[in-house]
């Protein structure tokens, strides 16, 4: 990590609270004052709350009354933190906790990372990180949020595929191409976006060694891991033989989600950095597999391909409107949308058949790649409020046009592979 919890805490005293920084004085007595901030931080981007700093970013330290010591004290914060995230946020949210000694004082730090979910309740209420407030959300943003998270997990076999799976769920028999086609496919493309998300993750690992940014990373690679974990459970994945492998990829990648770093001269972050580069030689060997038992016919394409051209827009706009975001302090929000940005486009360069649309073929994965690393600490740091994007532009406007030579790319489906002389793939 790049600072000790120390000095981290002394650098966020100093700037104060912020949209990723809250400070209280003590456990609050009502559970849901800690949750609100919780939840919202879960929803808005991820940020740190201090329990044992006062409004004034003094020091006072957590009341010891009622502990018989220091230990008991940590078991206890510990044992009420994890109720109340189970309890009094919704959906259920990890958190991360330390504590910290400063001047005989003591320090809870609780960091929250970005959820996995749209928004996040407590008490039924949807909360939003505002400036240095956590407050509810209109009816208005709420909206925005899931239907931003639901275009994102939109699958790759639309329309008319859609209802021949259907027909071919029903309908088990040699005559019946589609039922074998549906299941593998449809399996398959669950297996492969969390190991591309965890690809795409890894890109930058140089990128993240800030304490927040490092946390977040933990964060997705451990429910990537859960998700490869569930998928390991179904009974798909032993009758298509990948069970064993994706079991192991999953545990490693829960356990390479759970280290500590240490003041240690970097040999903890260098173990962890080659255990990470180990277990992604694993990855890309295993997508390779996964993509290969892929299969989506190419006139159920056009869905997803205009969804291509959308996302490319929404990157534009996304864009243009980076002053508002800026002049609202709404930094994380935009973070957030970049990173999202980077998944969904990663998730269309892993599906084989998307590449049978591009000619002549760019270099996808190098500007998907590029457009992840914008959205870390190298361009956004780590301070209270940014003053502007002049560092971010050159590089943005860079992606932005890469893009659009991408999405230039494009063709109709058939005049294209006419033109190409390529022999499709054998479909039902």
């Amino acid at each position: 990590m790049d600072t000790s919890l120390k000095d981290r805490l002394e650098l966020d005293i100093k700037n104060g609270e912020s949209s990723t920084v809250e400070f209280m004085q003590n456990y609050p007595s009502k559970p849901h004052d800690l949750a609100k901030e919780i939840a919202a931080f879960a929803t808005t981007g991820p940020g740190t709350i201090y329990l044992g700093v006062d409004k004034k970013c003094n020091i006072v330290g957590i009341s010891l009354d009622g502990y018989k010591s220091r230990k008991d004290t940590k078991d206890e914060i510990q044992n009420r933190l994890a109720n109340l995230c189970r309890e009094n946020v919704d959906p259920p949210m990890d958190i991360s906790v330390w504590f910290i000694e400063y001047d005989n004082k003591q320090v809870v730090k609780i960091f929250i990372p970005k959820g996995r979910y749209p928004v996040y309740y407590s008490n039924h209420v949807p909360y939003l990180r505002m400036l240095t407030t956590s407050r509810p959300a209109s009816a208005q943003q709420v909206e925005e949020l899931f239907e931003s998270y639901f275009n994102s997990m939109k699958i790759f076999v639309e329309g008319n595929s859609r209802e021949r799976v259907f027909q071919a769920g029903n309908k088990k028999n040699s005559e019946n191409p589609w039922y074998d086609y549906s299941r593998r496919t449809s399996f398959f493309l669950s297996v492969l976006l969390p190991l591309a998300d965890f690809e795409l993750m890894w890109s930058d690992i140089n990128d993240r060694q800030v304490d927040s940014e490092l946390e977040q990373l933990k964060y997705d690679i451990k429910k990537a891991g859960e998700d490869l974990l569930r998928l390991s459970w179904d009974h798909k994945a032993t009758h298509f033989r990948i069970k064993s492998w994706l079991g192991f990829i999953a545990g490693s990648l829960i356990k390479l989600s759970e280290p500590e770093f240490y003041l240690d001269g970097g040999k903890s972050w260098l173990q962890f950095q080659r255990k990470g580069n180990e277990l992604l030689e694993e990855v890309h060997i295993r997508i390779l597999e996964v993509r290969g038992g892929i299969r989506i016919p190419y006139q159920d394409f056009f869905g997803p391909l205009e969804k291509f051209h959308q996302l490319v827009k929404e990157t534009e706009d996304l864009w243009k409107k980076r002053n508002r975001y800026l002049n609202r302090n709404e930094i994380p929000f935009f973070k957030d949308m970049l990173r999202r940005i980077a998944y969904e486009f990663y998730h269309f360069y892993n599906v084989p058949q998307f590449f049978y649309f591009l000619y002549p073929e760019p270099d996808l994965r190098r500007v998907i790649f590029d457009l992840r690393t914008l959205s870390s600490s190298k361009y956004f740091g780590c301070n209270k409020k940014m003053q502007s994007f002049d560092e971010l532009e050159n590089k943005m406007e860079k992606v932005l046009e890469d893009l659009r030579e991408v999405d230039g790319c494009l063709e109709p489906p058939y005049p294209h592979f006419l033109k190409r002389s390529r022999k499709p793939l054998n479909s039902p």
